[in-house]
C-alpha cells in the first residue's frame, strides 16, 4: 500500500502476492547449498513481527533518547525494539514531539524542514547499520544538536562531504524497500539534501563521520527548556536526598502535605525514571523505607571483574549463579552497577529479550553464540 501511494497508485508491487512481492525485493530466496526456500533476514527485520525479530537478532534495539535537562540520564527516552518500518515512525513521531519545525516555502509551498532533514537521517540509521553489532543504534536530541550512531562496516574513515563522496550501498534490499515505500531517497541524494536543508534549518552543516560507529550530528536551532515550578521541586528534592531520607522529611523539606498527591504525582515517577532509590527495594512500602539520590552510570570500562563475568557466561547463567560466582549478596547493587551496565553495552545477553524481569531470565556472553 505504501509503494503504491508513492506510486501515485501504479505500483508493480500492487498487483503481486505477498509471496511474489517478497521474492520480487530478494527478500524471499532459495538456499543454493540446502536447495531449501524461505525469507530472508531483511525481510524479518523489514516485516517481521516483535517476537521474530528478537529471536534472530537477540541485541536488535534502537534508543531515541531526549536529552536536555537532565545531560546525566535522560528527559524522555523510547527503547525500540521492532521492525525497521515501525522503527521508522517511532523516530518520527519522537522527532516530532520535540523539535520545532519552522515555517519555511520552496517554490511557494510550505515544506517541512524538519521532515526534509530528519528522515534522511533516521532512514540512514536503519538501512546502513551493521546488524550483526551489539552496538545499539542511537538517536540523541541534545539542547543544541541531534546524535545519530550505528555499528557500520566502514568503507573509509573521517568526514563524508556531498561534493565528493562515492554513495556504496550497505544493505541494499533494505534499501530498495525505504525507496519504494518513499522513507528514503535514491543513494546518495539523501546526503545532498541533508546538507541542503540543514543549513536552512540551523545556518550549520551537518557533520557525517564514516568508521566503524557512522555518526550524523545535526545542529537544531536552540530551545531554552522551560523549567516549570515543578522541575525546580524535583531539583530541590534529588539534592536533598544526597543522603538517604524518609517520605515524611522530603513532604517537610518541600511543604507539600499531601500524602497521596506526593506519592502520585512526584515520588513515583522520580523512582520509575531512576532519579531516587530505595533503601529496602524488596519492601517498597516498609514503614523504614528511605530514598536516595541515584548516582548516573557512566558506560564502564572492562574491569577484571566483568572479564570475569563475561568468560563464566560463555555457559548461559542465570542471576544467582553470576552473584554466587563474584561473591556478591546485594541483588540491587548487582542489578544496578553491575548487571544493568553489562547489558546495555552488549557485553551480556538476555535469553528472554523481550521479557527482562522473567524468573527464568538468563545471561550469556556474545562469545558464547
Amino acid at each position: 500500500m505504501m509503494a503504491q501511494n508513492e506510486a501515485g497508485g501504479n505500483h508493480s508491487w500492487s498487483k503481486l502476492s505477498d509471496k511474489s512481492l517478497l521474492s520480487s525485493a530478494g527478500l524471499y530466496q532459495k538456499d543454493l547449498k540446502t536447495g531449501r526456500s524461505g525469507l530472508t533476514l531483511a525481510a524479518i527485520l523489514l516485516f517481521g513481527k516483535d517476537e521474530t525479530i528478537i529471536n534472530a537478532i537477540p541485541h536488535h534495539r534502537t534508543d531515541a533518547i531526549l536529552r536536555r535537562i537532565n545531560l546525566d540520564r535522560y528527559d524522555d527516552r523510547d527503547d525500540i525494539r521492532t521492525n525497521l518500518i515501525e522503527s521508522y515512525d517511532r523516530l518520527m513521531s519522537f522527532i516530532k514531539k520535540h523539535l520545532p519545525d519552522p515555517f519555511y516555502l520552496e517554490d511557494d509551498k510550505r515544506v517541512s524542514l524538519r521532515n526534509k532533514i530528519f528522515r534522511e537521517a533516521i532512514a540512514n540509521i536503519l538501512i546502513h547499520r551493521e546488524f550483526i553489532s551489539p552496538f545499539p543504534a542511537k538517536m540523541v536530541i541534545a539542547p543544541d544538536k541531534v546524535l545519530f550512531e550505528n555499528a557500520s562496516r566502514p568503507h573509509g574513515y573521517g568526514l563524508i562531504m556531498p561534493d565528493t563522496f562515492s554513495p556504496f550501498p550497505k544493505n541494499p534490499k533494505i534499501a530498495k524497500v525505504f525507496k519504494e515505500i518513499g522513507l528514503a531517497d535514491e543513494l546518495g541524494s539523501g546526503v545532498r539534501n541533508l546538507f541542503k536543508y540543514s543549513k536552512i534549518y540551523s545556518n550549520a552543516d551537518p557533520k557525517i563521520i564514516e568508521g566503524d560507529i557512522f555518526k550524523i550530528i545535526i545542529k537544531v536551532p536552540e530551545t531554552t527548556p522551560q523549567i516549570t515550578p515543578k522541575d525546580k521541586e524535583i531539583e530541590k528534592i534529588v539534592e536533598f536526598c544526597i543522603l538517604p531520607r524518609s517520605r515524611d522529611e522530603i513532604q517537610t523539606h518541600i511543604g507539600i502535605r499531601d500524602r497521596e498527591y506526593f506519592r502520585k504525582e512526584i515520588l513515583i515517577p522520580l523512582i520509575e525514571k531512576e532519579l531516587l532509590g530505595m533503601t529496602i527495594p524488596e519492601k517498597p512500602k516498609s514503614s523504614k523505607q528511605k530514598y536516595y539520590k541515584v548516582t548516573p552510570q557512566v558506560t564502564p570500562q572492562v574491569t577484571p571483574q566483568a572479564e570475569e563475568i563475561i568468560e563464566f557466561c560463555k555457559t548461559v547463567r542465570t542471576r544467582d549463579e553470576i552473584q554466587d560466582y563474584i561473591k556478591i549478596k546485594d541483588r540491587e547493587y548487582f542489578r544496578k552497577q553491575i548487571l544493568r551496565p553489562l547489558i546495555e553495552t552488549g557485553l551480556l545477553m538476555l535469553t528472554l529479550p523481550e521479557k527482562p524481569r522473567s524468573p527464568k531470565q538468563k545471561y550469556y556472553s556474545l562469545s558464547n553464540k
